[in-house]
């Protein structure tokens, strides 16, 4: 500590140095943030492991997690409003500067088209089952004639040009299984009930049209102009026809909450500024007290945003909305030197008395923070970094600066209200009962800290409009799995070549558990996209089956006997004849852009299965198992269940690294075990009322509030090393100091309840969260700061003599 005090005598003696110093660090300072972009994404707070991330990726690629649905609403069901609705948004949209698809009918004419396709190059889709099924019907000497007689039948009644081709390619009606088959890769079609292409509910309340956009789910910063282009198409189109109108999606959550975080870090911010001007102009006689306080805790933010720029480059908004926590935590530093500044008839003396708690209490909070850093979620990582720099950038101010702009000669004209004295003065007081008191309510705490959780359920840290989570629920509802049920999802990502080979590996293993009854549903496209190997054997299977049936001359003598023209079948007989060759993948291309668009991509793969609950470990086990290269296996909740893995081991990490750190710091700095065990208890049991209060309350932590953690830790620790100097000051000199400490810890702890109170306006849920429970650990903290030390203290004092 004699360091900054030398230090303040040197720059007594160079006061042009000093700030001709500080304004050429403050211009680097800010051309380095002038560097920062920032991140609005909420996810970044989640510590998805590259496996995880790769598995994400996937499922919003294959999911259409950027897609944005339109919906048209008319609660009376009238179909003809619903339609000129979509129509004149349509049109609307084609006005617009936006050059984006936007489907507004599926054009089932390509659908016909690729289901003509697969009736028409069977031989490449036909699998062993199939062969054995025609087998059996052929088997029948009746079979051809029943058929060429329901085909005339069917062609009496009207008939559309599919059922012609159809006919022409399948007289035999051999390849009904297999597009039966097909058509169970149309899950966005078969949810809706189709009416000339455009897409209905049901119950004919809602039509739909969709778009995908162009920037992906979470880029927030092109998606939030596309929104608003959207929007504005919606009002007119509202204005047109009365039909409500409204967006859903992914990408929509995503602007919105980056709209409200935007908001309320902006609110937050204000109003923690405001109040705590306010708050210091009261206390401070001085215009000086005031503007040294605040200057110092925005050189603090400018040093802290300066390394996130030279480290990051890029940092989470929400960090910046936890800023209003981190001012609270920074104005402790400053403040103390200002209000002790009353109590001191120089600055020398004043920085003698108030440096050793101020930086052993200053470093062990940033260590707290630091701890933050190894984690492998971004946004926290993030924090540690911030929040790190910004207590470093303060404490150099308030220790080297900040003296110099203060009075250097006679008592500083301060003053604490009339009030704070009184409280500061009640909660000083060592009452025989108090300790017995929280003894007895800590017991009580301790019973319900079972009851604190944590809330599992990710989504409820996005904000979401009551109107935004009932769409959902009911689009979710649409495509739902049955109860107790999850789908896996298996991708193969390889070169064009090995591809479809691997997949069908991963298929081969499915089947056999789906033999044994494992697997609820299967859909692989591996039957309408086969590898070359597959191609062989299945062509082969084909040529063997027919040298076995010939039924030319039977079919052509059956077909004229039922009116049908010699040649009417000819497609069909020359597909038997034809020498079929293996293809490439793009040979299925009427397929894969339409039925498997939702499962196949240039050199990727991805395929499900739906399994009971019980058997999604063994089976995704199973599958990581199975050595097959370039493979992903994954369930959305599994994928979750191990994101809140890694959250619970990081709160755990968190709570054991801050408490290590903190008390061998305080060891280290007091010199005594006894002086840290005192210093340290605090903070053991303000967490059990936390814990306890947030059961009883039933707040849960969230992957947002965690940092609560390294907080309490932070600020708690710098409340009782104030109280445990002040205690050991007044035990080595007798002269009283715990006064001016407690009114100094209450006015801090005032100040940082502000900070953190604002965050009770914010309307996202994660910061709202993270202002409730802080809350209570604030309260918890500032009570056990009072109390905890003096009685220790005095117990340690009474064996001593």
């Amino acid at each position: 500590m004699r360091f900054f005090v030398r230090l303040y005598d040197y720059f007594v003696e160079n006061q042009r140095l000093l700030w001709f110093s500080v304004a050429i660090i403050t211009c680097l300072l800010i051309f380095a943030s002038t560097h920062l972009q920032i991140r609005e994404d909420i996810a970044e707070f989640l510590p998805f492991t590259e496996q995880n991330k790769r598995a994400m990726e996937l499922y919003q690629q294959f999911a259409h997690a950027d897609r944005i649905m339109v919906i048209f609403e008319d609660t009376t069901a009238n179909v003809e409003a619903l339609l000129d609705a979509v129509d004149d948004f349509e049109q609307q949209y084609n006005q617009s500067p936006l050059h984006i698809p936007l489907t507004t009918q599926i054009d089932l004419q390509q659908y016909m088209e690729a289901m003509c396709f697969v009736y028409e190059k069977a031989p490449y889709f036909l699998q062993e089952n199939d062969y054995e099924r025609m087998d059996s019907l052929l088997a029948n000497p009746d079979f051809i004639a029943e058929q060429m007689q329901n085909n005339y039948r069917q062609l009496l009644l009207p008939f559309s040009a599919f059922l012609s081709q159809r006919i022409q390619a399948d007289p035999l009606n051999l390849y009904a299984p297999l597009v039966q088959h097909l058509q169970q890769f149309q899950p966005t079609q078969s949810a809706f009930e189709m009416l000339d292409g455009y897409m209905l509910s049901a119950d004919h309340t809602r039509a739909f049209a969709y778009l995908t956009s162009p920037f992906g789910a979470s880029e927030t910063q092109h998606n939030t102009d596309l929104i608003h282009q959207l929007q504005q198409i919606i009002n007119r189109s509202k204005s047109n026809t009365g039909v409500d109108i409204r967006l859903l999606g992914a990408p929509v959550i995503a602007v919105e909450n980056a709209r409200q975080i935007k908001h309320d870090t902006i609110l937050a911010l204000v109003l923690s500024l405001v109040l705590i001007v306010l708050i210091l102009v009261r206390n401070f006689r001085t215009w000086k007290g005031v503007l040294g306080i605040l200057v110092t805790i925005l050189f603090g933010w400018l040093f802290a945003t300066a390394v996130v720029a030279m480290v990051c480059e890029e940092i989470s908004l929400i960090v910046f909305g936890i800023g209003s926590i981190l001012l609270g935590i920074a104005v402790n530093y400053p403040l103390h030197i200002v209000v002790h500044r009353r109590y001191t008839q120089d600055m020398r003396s004043n920085l003698q008395e108030v440096l050793s708690p101020l930086i052993i209490g200053n470093i062990t909070t940033i260590m707290a923070f630091v701890v933050l850093v190894p984690l492998s979620t971004t946004a926290l990582r993030d924090l540690g970094i911030f929040a790190a720099s910004m207590l470093v950038g303060t404490i150099a101010f308030s220790v080297v600066v900040l003296p110099h702009f203060l009075p250097k000669q006679g008592a500083m004209q301060t003053t604490i209200s009339p009030f704070l004295q009184r409280l500061s003065s009640q909660l000083g007081q060592k009452k025989s009962y108090v300790g017995i008191g929280i003894l007895a309510i800590t017991l009580v705490l301790f019973w319900f800290i079972p009851s604190s959780s944590f809330d599992e359920n990710l989504s409820n840290i996005n904000y979401m409009t009551e109107q935004q989570r009932a769409d959902f629920a009911y689009y979710a509802a649409l495509f739902g799995e049955k109860k107790d049920t999850r789908r896996i999802y298996f991708a193969v990502q390889d070169s064009t070549e090995n591809l479809t080979k691997n997949s069908e590996k991963i298929t081969v293993l499915l089947d056999s558990l789906k033999n044994k009854n494992k697997i609820v549903a299967f859909r692989s496209a591996n039957r309408f996209l086969p590898s070359k190997e597959e191609q062989k054997m299945r062509l082969e299977h084909w040529k063997t089956f027919w040298e076995k049936h010939k039924i030319e001359e039977i079919l052509q003598a059956e077909a004229t006997k039922n009116g049908f023209q010699k040649t009417a079948f000819e497609p069909f007989l020359a597909s038997i004849k034809n020498a079929w060759q293996p293809e490439n993948s793009t040979f299925f291309a009427p397929i894969t852009t339409t039925f498997l668009q939702e499962n196949y991509r240039q050199n990727c793969i991805v395929n499900y299965i739906v399994v009971t609950q019980k058997d999604e470990q063994k089976i995704l086990h199973l599958l990581h198992q199975s050595a097959i290269k370039n493979t992903t296996a994954f369930s959305v909740e599994n994928v979750n269940q191990q994101v809140i893995k890694t959250l619970s081991d990081n709160f755990n990490y968190i709570g054991i690294a801050c408490s290590l750190i903190v008390f061998v710091f305080l060891w280290l700095s007091f010199r005594r075990f006894l002086y840290a065990i005192i210093a340290f208890v605090p903070m053991l049991l303000s967490w059990v009322w936390i814990l306890g209060l947030m059961g009883i309350f039933g707040l849960q932590f969230n992957i947002v509030n965690i940092i609560l953690a390294t907080f309490i830790f932070g600020q708690g620790d710098d409340y009782t090393i104030f109280m445990v100097e002040g205690l050991i000051y007044e035990r080595e000199t007798n002269k009283p100091i715990l006064p001016q400490f407690r009114s100094e810890i209450l006015l801090s702890a005032i100040i940082i309840l502000v900070g953190i109170g604002v965050l009770i306006v914010a309307k996202h849920p994660a910061m709202f969260s993270l202002g409730a429970v802080t809350l209570i650990g604030m309260a918890s903290v500032v009570f056990m700061a009072f109390y905890i030390p003096p009685l220790l203290f005095a117990m340690v004092k009474k064996n001593e003599k």
